[in-house]
């Protein structure tokens, strides 16, 4: 993938790229699973077996991820829902689970990050005073499952993406690739940028490619996959 001045975002191309730069049998970390919408495209188009761990919070999302996504990925990839959030540290936070204005679900935007301007730059949104939810950090849960190397870790949590990163430097020495989120104004409460998110993260890493909402970075001290 090459750098270009018009951003794209994250199409069905972009994944069918991602698939090529992976092993047949990936090992990926998701970091705010949602519906699990990258694994039913991604899975699909690898050779091997995955082993695909995600992170959810929001226990409306688990639940639908359970019913309705879970029985077909189990088919493609060994798929782990862990129901929690990812932090710098092991404990409990407040989720802010956000939704529209009119009270229609909107589940995407919740955060463990008090929203800051997020209602500014998207006024037909909310957030609800939140809930109570447990937290783990990379490392502890890399070492507790007896994770090696990572080859892809998707970053999207909500402007919480540098609290992952200070509770995951032993991870991200051994990751190949990082997808993150990355916002331009401070959404959520202390919402890194992404030279700030860069300047913690331990390594050599590149930027790949600058998309309109995310960024694919590469470990430059860890050898090619390919």
């Amino acid at each position: 993938m090459e750098q270009s001045e018009a951003r794209r975002d994250l199409t069905l191309e972009f994944w069918m790229e991602i698939s090529k730069l992976l092993p047949p049998s990936p090992v990926i970390l998701d970091l705010g699973s949602h519906g699990m919408e990258e694994a039913q495209i991604l899975l699909p188009m690898l050779a091997g077996h995955a082993r695909w761990h995600g992170f959810e919070a929001n226990p409306e999302c688990c639940h639908n991820i359970r019913r309705t996504v879970l029985p077909r990925l189990d088919r493609r990839a060994t798929v782990v829902l862990n129901e929690t959030a990812v932090s710098h540290s092991i404990g409990t936070a407040t989720l802010y689970r956000s939704k529209k204005i009119d009270g229609q679900s909107w589940t995407p935007s919740s955060s463990i990050r008090r929203p800051q301007r997020a209602t500014e730059y998207h006024p037909w949104m909310t957030f609800d005073e939140g809930i109570s939810v447990p937290t783990t950090t990379l490392d502890y849960y890399c070492q507790s499952n007896d994770i090696g190397p990572v080859d892809l870790l998707k970053m999207d949590i909500q402007g919480a993406e540098i609290d992952a990163i200070r509770g995951g430097g032993r991870t991200l020495l051994q990751t190949f690739y990082v997808l993150t989120e990355v916002c331009d104004g401070e959404e959520y409460a202390g919402q890194a940028s992404l030279k700030e998110l860069l300047a913690e993260m331990p390594g050599n890493w590149i930027l790949v490619e600058r998309f309109i909402n995310d960024a694919l970075l590469k470990n430059s001290n860890t050898p090619s996959l390919k």
